[in-house]
């Protein structure tokens, strides 16, 4: 059953990501008036992109997570070590909330970079850190509007978890 499992999350995986990379493709040609792209069309169109978008995921998501674990590594250490100082615990306490919240900050830029990173790997067909690298750029670029979509994506996510608080429990 696990096994059925897997490879339905692969076939799901797969066909997300294709149309995805196909409705990329459809917008870009919506956007320059080219003409509507159609859905068989675009989906395997996309369907070239989807190692790199797979990839690009992986690959900032491991990177996320050696980065949790470089900081929390020393912290819980300290507090194992020290759990009989107070000093100590109210150190790594807050030092373990300045962390999350910079930790925050950074997957959310990196949240914006993916998504603007998607974009170039379909529209300019290039590789996953070629990618990565020419939207760091651009945000750097554009850092008022970087850090206003910042602002606005986590207004958006706080807004719908209140809907969704006040949803279920009233």
């Amino acid at each position: 059953i696990l096994a059925v499992v897997f490879s339905l999350f692969v076939i799901f995986l797969y066909l997300s990501l294709s149309a995805k990379a196909g409705l990329i493709l459809s917008t870009n040609e919506l956007e320059e008036k080219k003409g509507v792209l159609g859905f068989a069309k675009a989906f395997h169109q996309g369907q070239q992109f989807v190692w790199r978008l797979l990839g690009m995921s992986l690959l900032v998501s491991l990177a996320l997570l050696i980065t949790l674990i470089v900081v929390a590594t020393p912290l819980i250490t300290l507090y194992i070590v020290g759990k009989h100082s107070s000093g100590i615990i109210i150190a790594v306490i807050l030092t373990g909330i300045l962390f999350f919240i910079l930790f925050f900050m950074l997957a959310s830029y990196v949240g914006i970079l993916m998504k603007l990173a998607e974009r170039v790997i379909v529209l300019k067909n290039y590789g996953i850190l070629k990618a990565l690298q020419t939207t760091h750029h651009m945000a750097r670029l554009n850092l008022g509007n970087t850090v206003l979509t910042w602002l606005m994506g986590i207004a958006l996510s706080f807004l719908a978890g209140m809907v969704l608080f006040f949803g279920l429990f009233t």
